[in-house]
């Protein structure tokens, strides 16, 4: 299990060190749902790539990010992030785009 909290495996999974972004992401994929509020503020806070990195990882988490569908589901009508809001919706919560 992760040995940082949330914020700070979020921040590691920005790395420019692929190595540090990939254990950083894997880690919080396994907190699941410990995650999804770090990773809910980023999606809606942060610049662009930061806001698309916390979609993918939340997609990752799959149905234990819940809380954050209807976010998505909004998100989903965005130009820049809508295919990975979608995406992302998609394996937390199948047929919520239906």
């Amino acid at each position: 299990m992760a040995k940082f909290p949330p914020g700070a495996l979020f921040k590691m999974a920005q790395s420019t060190n692929p190595a540090v972004a990939q254990a950083a992401v894997g880690d919080l994929i396994q907190l699941g749902s410990e995650a999804v509020p770090i990773l809910l503020k980023n999606m809606l806070q942060a610049p662009p790539q930061v806001r698309l990195l916390a979609i993918q990882i939340m997609g990752e988490i799959g149905p234990a990010a819940q809380e954050a569908a209807a976010d998505l589901r909004t998100l989903a009508q965005d130009p820049n992030l809508g295919q990975a809001a979608a995406d992302a919706l998609n394996k937390i919560d199948p047929g919520a785009m239906i």
